[in-house]
């Protein structure tokens, strides 16, 4: 009996995993009133009765999938990220890696863009719940002002909380102009220009002059990082990234042409989305 017992929790715990997968990408690319239950369902491979055997309903789904993305959030900041070597270069490479695993998962910060939208027309639950998935890049921001105020790199008169908050906002705000953007607007290069206009206004008289160039991650490491990230999040990494490399355009085109045509992609996406949520909302 405790045999059956245990291969039905399990077999229960997966389901529920699976679902939460499944629903990451369906809400990413659809926002919350578009997204459907039985789309999630057919994503994940089960039924509707499966997900309402976890789960009470639309929103108490989102709630569930808002909170796996803030405990991996989470602990990528309280774990994975110690304090160490030059706070500069700390900041810099952060900021890279940001914008290097943008262009590689658009769709993960696409997520919490998309239902932060739709947020105030779902629930207060749902609020409390965006707002707190927006925390750790905050936090995280604030560690590395504080880290670098300590050891003499940044200057000691900012106030390391609300320089986190500006800091995370330049992140967001580069992500959001490179989905809606009707412009030209090719990420790397305008998340570079931005992190070298903002940056030397935070070093101290020490480190004035310094400096202030981000530089690309190594590819190998970063296709690492994701692949980790994906997994964490209960998503198959194989099955991602094949269906990335499937979109990819010949390796004769250029780097820009990449870019833009993802920049297209990413920009149509968006619109439509927005256009969706203004229609809804009247």
């Amino acid at each position: 009996m405790d045999i059956a017992h245990n291969l039905k929790r399990l077999q229960g715990a997966k389901t529920r995993a699976e679902l939460l997968a499944a629903g990451i990408k369906v809400f990413a690319e659809r926002g919350y009133h578009r997204a459907r239950l039985d789309d999630i369902a057919a994503a994940a491979g089960t039924t509707k009765g499966a997900l309402y055997w976890h789960f009470a309903d639309k929103e108490d789904f989102l709630a569930a999938m808002l909170e796996k993305l803030i405990e991996h959030w989470n602990k990528e900041q309280a774990e994975r990220i110690p304090m160490q070597g030059d706070a500069l270069d700390f900041l810099l490479s952060s900021l890279a890696r940001f914008a290097e695993r943008l262009l590689r998962i658009p769709w993960l910060e696409r997520l919490i863009s998309t239902v932060s939208l739709d947020a105030e027309t779902i629930s207060p639950r749902i609020v409390k719940l965006v707002r707190k998935a927006r925390v750790p890049n905050r936090c995280l921001a604030a560690r590395i002002i504080r880290y670098g105020q300590e050891t003499g790199v940044f200057r000691r008169d900012l106030d390391a909380d609300k320089t986190g908050t500006a800091i995370a906002a330049l992140r967001t705000g580069l992500a959001i102009s490179w989905y809606i953007d009707p412009d030209p607007f090719e990420l790397w290069r305008a998340t570079a220009a931005s992190v070298e206009a903002f940056v030397p206004g935070l070093l101290s008289k020490e480190a004035a002059g310094r400096k202030v160039v981000m530089r690309r991650p190594n590819p190998k490491r970063m296709e690492a990082r994701v692949e980790e990230i994906l997994r964490n999040l209960g998503l198959s990494p194989s099955e991602i990234l094949s269906e990335a490399a499937r979109e990819r355009p010949k390796s004769s085109q250029t780097h820009g042409a990449r870019v833009q045509r993802k920049v297209k992609v990413a920009r149509s996406a968006a619109h439509k989305r927005l256009n969706q949520i203004g229609s809804e909302r009247k």
